[in-house]
């Protein structure tokens, strides 16, 4: 599987497994370490009404942009 779909899955299922096992409803270190994970594509988020989807699909164009470049990289050498 290339990097570009591989590594934005992975921060999905961690991301959904911070948020839901370890963060129950906003409540928790959950939260507090999917912000982590998601910088800095959180800081670009201003919306507050429903900040924790606009993260994820930061961070999940973030982790696509990552992937991209390492697979570009892999296939140059």
């Amino acid at each position: 599987m290339k990097f570009r779909f591989a590594i934005p899955i992975a921060y999905f299922i961690l991301s959904l497994a911070l948020l839901l096992v370890f963060g129950g409803a906003g409540h928790g270190w959950g939260i507090e370490a999917f912000y982590c994970v998601s910088l800095p594509a959180a800081l670009l988020v201003q919306e507050r009404e429903v900040v924790v989807i606009w993260v994820l699909v930061a961070g999940i164009l973030q982790w696509g942009v990552v992937g991209c470049v390492i697979d570009r990289f892999v296939r140059k050498r």
